[in-house]
């Protein structure tokens, strides 16, 4: 018996009136606006993963929405670190813990620089799908020239092959199948592909290419050495990495690998006002939307190591103090600043590192609301997905911090979130279970 054309037609609509998923209604937090700077009351709506309203207070809630109660705390998009190592050679168990804990934090959203691609990739589908706690897990594949694969590090991040000759780990020399490569990298589960290091200016370039076309964002060092600065932003990067990087744009003639770094000249770079070099520097990637990942965290970390170290230190080519200056003269020059860490939080640590990231551009001169741009839009503009995610709209992710304090406050405090929503999800801070000595094979 065939039924009725209209009588069809119902029975879809109210099958997908059922599927719709329910409404939950978070009421009486102050939410800010990213963009404007605004803070205002709204009742935050949310249908499954996405927001599916901004309503005023006293407005009518969608009929059936379950009510959560946030009054008193302020809601920001959810935070994005867009540098970290999150498995690092320390294993699935410790990565999952990591990565539990950047959620519990806020963290709704990581960017792996460089990592061993089969665990990222099954880390990333299971947080994409809620099976475990933790933030969105984009990841690189990661290409250098040989050189540079003398360095040890590389060894655990190629477990199951050897440095430069695995698909998230390549070697790059200028008769290297391109297309091949990039596609090998994208097999993995990758977002985007990290131009590293060891590699000239002509090469740069055509990796940068390929991978566009094959639809890769392209992370890449601020300086590749050869390839300056200026050339990397010139080939098309998306973003850079490391802020003092930049530095060697203004050296006459670049250093040729990255096992052979020149000194930078600190005290001059300290001087006066931006170094002409970098300044246009900066216009560049101001006018080509190229956005720093800023790494702050990182020299501090370097530093402690440095002072831990008996007799002899080694020499640094940036410290801290050059580090701040520059990224605060690139944001003064209108330069996306992205907060990016490379520095992990100690085990022991209870919050991610995120904010330490964010206290050290409060401390370089971004105004609060700047430094939760960098941790939030912007870095939604260096995963390229700040069509779904990065700021609190209609349509986009339902990813929420919901803080004790106001984060526009001059002395914000980060470290007081209360509640993570992630993909519609709650994870409240009071049930946050922290890394144990376990979990890290300690």
């Amino acid at each position: 018996m065939r039924l009725p054309a209209a009588l069809l037609l119902l029975l879809f609509l109210a099958g997908e009136a059922a599927a719709q998923p329910p409404a939950i209604a978070y009421r009486g937090a102050t939410v800010l606006d990213v963009r404007s700077g605004r803070l205002q009351r709204l009742t935050i709506v949310t249908r499954g993963e996405t927001i599916a309203a901004l309503l005023p207070p006293g407005a009518a809630l969608p009929e059936g929405a379950e009510p959560v109660e946030v009054a008193g705390l302020y809601a920001t998009p959810g935070f994005i670190d867009v540098h970290q190592h999150v498995e690092n050679g320390r294993g699935r168990r410790a990565a999952e813990a990591v990565l539990r804990r950047e959620l519990f934090g806020g963290v709704t959203a990581v960017r792996d620089m460089v990592g061993h691609a089969r665990i990222l990739a099954d880390l990333s589908r299971a947080a994409r799908f809620g099976e475990l706690p933790a933030p969105d897990l984009d990841f690189a594949g990661f290409v250098a020239g040989p050189g540079y694969f003398i360095d040890d590090r590389m060894n655990d991040l190629a477990r199951g092959g050897a440095p430069g000759r695995v698909p998230w780990m390549q070697s790059i020399s200028p008769g290297t199948d391109l297309p091949l490569a990039v596609a090998r990298i994208v097999g993995t589960g990758a977002r985007g592909v990290k131009i590293y290091a060891d590699l000239d200016p002509s090469l740069v370039a055509r990796i940068a290419a390929e991978a566009r076309r094959q639809g890769l964002a392209v992370w890449a060092h601020g300086a590749v050495f050869p390839a300056t600065p200026q050339q990397v932003v010139d080939a098309g990067a998306d973003t850079v990495s490391h802020v003092c990087m930049l530095a060697y744009q203004t050296l006459p003639v670049p250093p040729l690998s990255y096992h052979d770094r020149a000194p930078l000249d600190q005290a001059a770079l300290m001087r006066g006002p931006p170094n002409p070099a970098l300044a246009r520097l900066f216009d560049s990637m101001k006018a080509k939307g190229v956005v720093l990942d800023t790494t702050l965290a990182v020299y501090h970390l370097i530093e402690r190591l440095r002072r831990e170290l008996p007799g002899p230190k080694p020499p640094t080519y940036c410290d801290s103090a050059l580090a701040e200056r520059i990224a605060a003269q690139a944001h003064q020059a209108g330069v996306s600043l992205a907060a990016g860490t490379d520095a992990p939080a100690p085990m022991s640590s209870l919050w991610p590192a995120l904010f330490d990231e964010m206290d050290l551009l409060r401390k370089a001169g971004l105004a609060p609301l700047e430094v939760i741009r960098a941790a939030t839009l912007n870095g939604a503009r260096a995963l390229k997905r700040e069509d779904e995610m990065g700021s609190l709209e209609p349509g986009k992710l339902a990813n929420i911090a919901f803080l004790g304090d106001n984060p526009l406050a001059d002395r914000a405090r980060w470290r007081s979130v209360v509640l993570t929503v992630k993909r519609g999800a709650r994870y409240w801070r009071r049930d946050y279970k922290p890394i144990t000595a376990a979990e890290v094979g300690e």
